[in-house]
């Protein structure tokens, strides 16, 4: 259309890491709250730069996120949750292949409420504690036990 002129008004930055999705859909991954803060620092900086006006716009799934794509930063560790429960595979694996092979959203939600379930599932200093109860028993035991 000439003579057209389309100006920007709105920035939106979302925390997802891949493609936004609907929010009632699963498997969201989240990227770390620092990565996050870098985005929208950066993204003021050049709007400052251009002496712009425009309205930046943030948000988060990470209410009901459950992946996250990194857990470098500390500001995240006390909301990670894992499992103490051995030999098996991770959750993100899972859910990986099940939509690799061509999984329904209804599938994908059935395998993770499976996963968790079935799992242990804590945040990392509830690790460390069962971690540490179970090595204490250990050294309960006599020593002609295996633990």
């Amino acid at each position: 259309m000439a003579g057209r002129k389309w100006v920007i008004e709105a920035v939106l930055i979302r925390r997802s890491f891949i493609l936004p999705q609907c929010g009632h859909l699963g498997g969201k991954v989240l990227v770390p709250t620092s990565t996050h803060i870098s985005r929208l620092i950066s993204a003021r900086f050049q709007l400052d730069l251009m002496k712009s006006t425009m309205l930046l716009i943030a948000r988060t799934d990470s209410e009901s996120g459950k992946l996250i794509s990194s857990n470098v930063d500390a500001a995240d560790h006390e909301f990670i949750v894992g499992t103490t429960t051995q030999s098996t595979l991770p959750l993100a694996q899972v859910l990986a292949e099940a939509e690799d092979r061509g999984a329904t959203g209804a599938e994908v939600d059935r395998l993770e409420k499976e996963w968790t379930d079935t799992h242990n599932i804590c945040t990392f200093s509830q690790g460390r504690v069962h971690l540490l109860r179970t090595y204490a028993f250990c050294l309960n035991i006599s020593t002609s036990e295996s633990c």
